[in-house]
């Protein structure tokens, strides 16, 4: 069963016994599972399999805004067994125009996707079945209200639990800037 940011909110208002939204805004809370579900993808990345269509002439291709690292990048995909590139340097001499390599460039920032560069340029309609380490969707744009967790289901608690903790935490910062008797 597959649960929404929505529902960890729920699950985490009735924690906090606030199901009105008397003390916690929704949109406050909501940023508080998006940031334990940042949080989370450090410790426990999710693996992704994602299958990439060619075409003519184009060697790179944009990777997820979430990728971490490569597991393995199977290019033909029609092929059995399977064929697996291997990551080599562009400064390798053999790099461009060997078939059987590929190479990561990571950028490291919101404003330029990963690319995977292959050392040879795939023809029309040919595919690239790759496995990867990558972050739990986490952001405003990526997982509003409706959209689903992909944390298992078996760590919603500590989600629930990083909400907590963000509520008190704000209560006592509240509480010390104006103590009340």
């Amino acid at each position: 069963m597959s649960f929404t940011v929505a529902e960890i909110k729920k699950q985490a208002m009735d924690a906090l016994s606030d199901t009105l939204n008397a003390t916690w805004s929704t949109p406050i809370v909501e940023g508080w599972v998006r940031e334990a579900i940042a949080d989370f993808s450090i410790n426990i990345p999710r693996a992704v399999t994602e299958t990439i269509s060619c075409s003519t002439g184009i060697r790179s291709y944009d990777l997820n805004g979430y990728f971490r690292s490569m597991i393995s990048v199977e290019y033909p995909i029609a092929n059995e067994p399977p064929d697996y590139l291997t990551e080599r340097l562009f400064s390798h001499p053999e790099f461009y125009d060997t078939p059987g390599f590929y190479r990561i460039e990571d950028y490291m920032d919101d404003t330029n996707p990963s690319q995977i560069i292959l050392s040879v340029s795939p023809t029309n309609g040919e595919k690239i079945r790759i496995l990867y380490i990558s972050d739990h969707p986490s952001n405003t744009a990526d997982a509003a209200s409706g959209d689903t967790v992909t944390v298992p289901r078996r760590y919603h608690n500590i989600l629930t639990s990083f909400v907590i903790w963000k509520a008190a935490v704000e209560r006592l910062s509240n509480e010390e800037q104006s103590p009340t008797d």
